[in-house]
């Protein structure tokens, strides 16, 4: 997951991020598959949420990405490409419609995070059986 562990803190989001390295080593393919099932999840559940304004566009920017870095790491991401996307997500004094919301993506991923942890450990117990 793209969260810096210094600028929000999350109950879980050590122990996932340990526990997706150590499926990592265990059975990378099957690490990618299930880091697409929780980012497509997140990005489901933040669009749900995202603010909507006379475009639109903040919505249709959203976008998923699973791959490896330079290092040959595992990592997800979750992105809402929009210039004002940042400042929407944090201005926690805004009015939105009705079910639309800032921390669009904090807030789901916060909610889901055990839920996170269980594709993680299921994945790990997938790996170890074969």
């Amino acid at each position: 997951m793209s969260l810096k562990k210094g600028t929000v803190q999350i109950e879980g989001l050590d122990e996932l991020i340990r526990k997706v390295k150590k499926m990592d080593k265990l059975a990378p393919a099957e690490t990618e598959k299930s880091m697409k099932i929780i980012v497509d999840d997140l990005w489901s559940k933040s669009n749900n949420l995202v603010p909507v304004g006379e475009t639109g566009d903040l919505a249709g920017s959203g976008h998923t990405e699973v791959g490896r870095n330079y290092r040959g790491k595992i990592e997800g991401l979750v992105e809402y490409t929009e210039p004002y996307a940042i400042r929407q997500h944090e201005e926690l004094e805004w009015k939105h419609k009705p079910g639309k919301t800032a921390k669009y993506l904090e807030n789901p991923f916060k909610e889901n995070i055990y839920k996170y942890l269980r594709i993680i450990n299921n994945g790990i117990a997938k790996a170890v059986r074969k």
